[in-house]
């Protein structure tokens, strides 16, 4: 036999059982991998003797399993999503979701009796955690997302496998490793209706499309529609960094709700009425709410028990709090003390609005402008005092026309430097032309290193300067500029910080890449000291090798 009959037979002696191995099974699709169930949300108990994870179909409804890992037990639960164990493992918190099943077929029939179905049938959940747009060292992410509003909690003993229905929650949250459980009790029906759960930090829209159709044309004139009076891209709203879970923007003034502290080992309670966010903060020792009615504005309670302590007392908007990283103090800005001074104005106004028809009243020949509204800083010590406002628009050392930009606070790390933003004046209102003169121009130059609707992106973000305060003696320092706006703390006491400027190699970015300088700044004098020129790699720093 030569030697390509018997490679030939080889082959073939070699490929047969595969030949009928292929017989009886055929190759994978898309339709086998939209059958394919999920395992969500898996969890392990603290002592390790018990999993919990949900199992969801393509679509419809998931089961959430719960299984002894050296035994037999097990539990399920019909839509339980997002299991959590307490700290002794006796116990799990789960949510349940409404049936996507019947919530379908609910729909099919209001369609087939001529109605217009009530709701999208099988909408998806948000999933992930909540992130804070700054947040400093000992900042803590709010609650859970806004996937579990209305959405009924419960928990299981693991013991006795009752099952304890605490009802719906808007949001919760496990804290201290599985000790406590907060969870917000959703708003009334009634006030849903009609309209009235406003977060009071719930962002305000400042125009139709929130400023962006300027940016992408660029022209001044269509930049202006974005924020009145101002020229420029319209700034987040204060305050949309603080949101709690569960709170939903909507028309009419601030309704909170009440929030329930549990702990696990005994079942014992507490609740705070009027709740509209709530955090925690200090490793979750310390329990902080944004509350309305009597005692309206933000408080602190220590989880483990004791006495609320309000820290600023009124209507206002709270704005991203932030500790240093020993939890000796907290920061945050807010706008009580412009929002006091607002009301106050308004009251005679409102007092003339409500006196008797016929009534001799003042002729008010125009309108008055609405106030403008301003944000300062705030400290507090972890102590039975309340907050101190330290840093205002009118403190020494903030340029004129500049006001404090919302939250972007950082501690340094032994906490004896605060760094923050300011803004500068918005630019001067042009006058009102008509709309058929109205002319809206692209001006670029050869010199300029970005073209205008790069440039009018940046520009919300270039009139930014960071400033430093040395709470030991109250100095106060604008480190950025024109050409590096903003800094970022090195020293562990805050003495020395890292900025960096790229205008000089704009020209470059499209063609080479980009480029920037880098500098080291002294935090008491401004003075800066070149690090790097034309880098494009950066500065790589690390908390624990910087001096």
């Amino acid at each position: 036999m030569n030697r390509p009959t018997l490679l030939c037979s080889v082959l073939a002696v070699c490929l047969s059982p595969l030949a009928v191995l292929a017989q009886g099974k055929r190759p994978l699709n898309h339709d086998d991998y939209d059958r394919w169930p999920s395992i969500r949300g898996a969890a392990l108990s603290p002592d390790g003797r018990w999993v919990a994870y949900s199992v969801d179909p393509a679509w419809g409804d998931g089961v959430l399993h719960v299984q002894e890992i050296d035994g037999t037990k097990t539990f399920e639960h019909a839509r339980g999503s997002q299991p959590q164990f307490s700290a002794d493992s006796r116990s799990i918190v789960f949510v349940e979701k409404k049936s996507v099943v019947a919530e379908r077929a609910k729909q099919l029939a209001e369609l087939r009796a001529g109605k217009k179905p009530s709701a999208a049938a099988g909408a998806t959940e948000t999933r992930g955690v909540p992130t804070m747009p700054r947040r400093g060292p000992g900042g803590v992410p709010i609650g859970r997302p806004g996937a579990d509003r209305d959405a009924v909690l419960l928990v299981l003993d693991l013991g006795s496998g009752k099952v304890e229905t605490l009802g719906k929650a808007r949001g919760h949250r496990v804290v201290r490793r599985g000790e406590y459980l907060l969870f917000h009790r959703p708003l009334p029906e009634s006030a849903k209706r009609e309209g009235a759960a406003a977060p009071a930090n719930a962002p305000e829209r400042t125009g139709r499309r929130g400023g962006r159709a300027g940016a992408r044309r660029g022209g001044r004139a269509r930049r202006g529609a974005a924020a009145p009076g101002t020229g420029r891209l319209a700034a987040p709203t204060p305050g949309a960094a603080a949101r709690g879970p569960g709170d939903r923007p909507a028309a009419g003034k601030s309704v909170g709700t009440d929030l329930v502290v549990r702990q696990f080992a005994t079942g014992q309670q507490r609740t705070f009425a009027d709740v509209v966010s709530f955090r925690t903060t200090a490793e979750d020792r310390w329990l902080l709410l944004t509350r309305t009615g009597k005692r309206a504005g933000l408080s602190a309670v220590p989880l483990a028990g004791g006495d609320e302590i309000t820290l600023l007392a009124g209507d206002a908007t709270i704005s991203a709090p932030v500790t240093d990283p020993h939890y000796r103090v907290l920061a945050f800005t807010s706008d009580a003390v412009d929002k006091a001074a607002a009301a106050a104005r308004k009251k005679p106004v409102e007092a003339a609005a409500s006196l008797p028809v016929g009534a001799s009243t003042p002729r008010r020949r125009k309108k008055p402008e609405e106030p403008k509204i301003y944000h300062d800083i705030y400290l507090w010590e972890f102590s039975a005092a309340a907050a101190q406002r330290i840093v205002s628009r009118t403190t020494p050392g903030i340029p004129a026309g500049h006001h404090i930009e919302p939250g972007n606070l950082a501690f340094s790390r032994d906490g004896g430097v605060l760094s923050f933003e300011v803004r500068q004046p918005p630019q001067p209102e042009s006058p009102p032309i008509l709309p058929s003169e109205r002319v809206v121009l692209d001006i670029w130059h050869w010199n300029d290193g970005l073209i205008q609707p790069q440039q009018a992106r940046n520009r919300a973000r270039d009139d930014r300067r960071t400033c430093v305060l040395h709470r030991k003696g109250g100095s106060l320092v604008v480190l950025g500029d024109e050409a590096a706006p903003t800094a970022r703390l090195l020293a562990r006491d805050g003495s020395t910080a890292l900025v960096s400027s790229g205008k000089r190699y704009e020209k470059m970015i499209s063609y080479d890449g980009r480029y920037a300088d880098y500098s080291i700044v002294d935090t008491r004098t401004g003075v800066r000291t070149r690090l790097l020129t034309k880098s494009r790699t950066g500065v790589l720093h690390h908390p624990l090798v910087a001096t």
